[in-house]
């Protein structure tokens, strides 16, 4: 826990509410032991628990030890998340925290050292502030 520097927003990236399980099968078809994140968010604001925040999970490469891993199930590349998947996502950020103990940055996933990635996708610059 005292390595946990991020906590990383994600996108799902599909344009779907995926069940957790459903994140589950696909992270595992890719060779992955399991859900890759700690949090999945669902558009109705459902918050699931799926991985124990001690754990490193499959979500950012290089960085895996060091953040804590929160997707919210769509694609924002153009879009922003329902304002109920927005309070969902406010609230695992505000548990993720005082599991941690201490400070992280919130960042999303492109913005952690060596991704090469668009997600949580383009809008996101648009509505961080409102998870923060």
């Amino acid at each position: 826990m005292a390595d946990i520097r991020y906590l990383t927003i994600h996108h799902e990236g599909v344009n779907a509410d995926s069940t957790p399980q459903m994140i589950d099968t696909y992270h595992k078809s890719l060779g992955w032991p399991g859900i890759g994140y700690h949090f999945v968010v669902g558009q109705t604001g459902k918050v699931y628990y799926v991985g124990d925040v001690a754990t490193t999970r499959y979500h950012v490469g290089s960085q895996n030890p060091y953040a804590v891993g929160i997707v919210l199930t769509g694609d924002f590349t153009k879009f922003w998340p329902l304002p109920t998947q927005l309070a969902g996502a406010k609230r695992a950020i505000a548990y993720a925290k005082s599991l941690i103990g201490h400070p992280v940055q919130v960042l999303g996933h492109r913005g952690l050292p060596d991704q090469q990635t668009e997600c949580p996708g383009l809008s996101f610059s648009g509505w961080k502030e409102l998870l923060l």
